[in-house]
């Protein structure tokens, strides 16, 4: 008990650590330190590279934040360990707008479904769909196509069995 309570007390004065944070904002270096220091000066030396590059309207391109191995970059900035930022960085504003777009659009229709349906099932995919897009901010869930499939599949068999019982109320 008293080894987790020193764990935790570390943790926490990592976590809080604001002078390391900006101090290597201030000096554009990312390692070392906490992976929140790591990752708060990576996004910020992802979206100074961004707007250098004027990438900020378009993006950068496709796989652009992977192409390049974060092990032989100075600074690791090729590897954001944050979705969205991977998506603003490849596909600038206006895919990033779509990319919003599109998940609360999904998110609303599931939710507006489990709604009318009074479904566990709906309500369970909300609340997954809902957890895996805040896990997005500290992961790399977009490329993980196996978790997309399986949403995908999931969500096509209810909204079948959802057709399929709107069917036979109309027979």
């Amino acid at each position: 008990m008293v080894g987790a309570g020193f764990l935790m007390q570390n943790r926490v004065k990592e976590l809080t650590d604001v002078t390391s944070i900006s101090e290597r904002l201030a000096e554009n270096q990312a390692g070392g330190g906490s992976s929140l220091v790591w990752r708060i000066v990576t996004w910020k030396l992802m979206y100074d590279e961004l707007l250098e590059k004027d990438g900020l309207y378009t993006g950068m391109g496709l796989e652009y934040a992977s192409l390049v191995s974060p092990y032989f970059l100075e600074s690791s900035i090729r590897e954001p360990h944050n979705d969205y930022v991977r998506i603003l960085l490849e596909f600038g504003l206006f895919g990033f707008g779509l990319f919003l777009f599109a998940l609360f659009y999904g998110l609303n229709r599931v939710k507006k479904n489990a709604d009318k349906q009074q479904s566990p099932f709906y309500y369970a995919i909300y609340a997954a769909l809902a957890a895996i897009f805040l896990g997005m901010i500290v992961g790399n869930i977009v490329v993980l196509s196996t978790l997309w499939w399986l949403l995908l599949t999931i969500i096509a068999i209810m909204h079948k069995e959802d057709k399929l019982k709107e069917s036979k109320v109309i027979d």
